[in-house]
This record gives C-alpha cells, structure tokens and sequence, in this order.
C-alpha cells in the first residue's frame, strides 16, 4: 500500500509540473493580449478545472462502486446520472462552439 501510495504521489507530481496544454493556453492569451489577458485566461482555466475534476472524480468513483460495466449500465440510477452528466457536457460543448464563431 506504502509502495504504491509513493508511486501514485510521484506520478501525480510530475503531472502537475509539466506544462500542457492550459499553459499553451494561457501563454496564448498573455502574447496576445497582455497581462490583463493572460491572468483572464488563467481564471478561465482554473473555472475549468474546478468543473471538471470534480466531475471526472465523480464519474470514476461511479464506474468503481457499481463493479463491472455490464452491471453499472443495467442499474438505472448510475444510467440517467451518467446520461444527465454527459448531456450537461455535450450542451455546454455546443454552447462554446455556438457562441466562438
């Protein structure tokens, strides 16, 4: 338990400090727009983070407490909450790409 608990702990912090693609995104806004731009940007990406892990932690701690996946799909509360989540998701999705262009 020790063992893996380290290796979940070094894993999680390399993850953390390399850069992806939150920091291409917010280096974007900063060249483009300033400083103001870019600690706007960085907000946005920190709003994002603060909807989405939390969800993704949801979604996993659903997948793992139902068992196999045959038997999570035929429970039908773990279903519309799956369902409501992703269609939450793919409306959001719609709503940014409506409103980009």
């Amino acid at each position: 338990m020790t063992a893996s608990l380290v290796a979940f702990l070094l894993a999680a912090s390399l993850i953390v400090v390399l850069p992806g693609p939150d920091t291409l995104v917010v280096l974007r806004g900063l060249v483009r727009g300033g400083r103001r731009e870019g600690v706007l940007t960085s907000l946005g990406v920190m709003t994002g983070l603060l909807v989405w892990v939390p969800a993704a932690v949801y979604c996993a701690v659903l997948v793992a407490a139902a068992g196999t996946v045959g038997a999570w799909m035929r429970t039908p509360r773990i279903r519309r909450r799956l369902d409501g989540t992703a269609g939450v998701f793919l409306i959001g999705f719609g709503v940014r790409i409506a409103t980009e262009g």
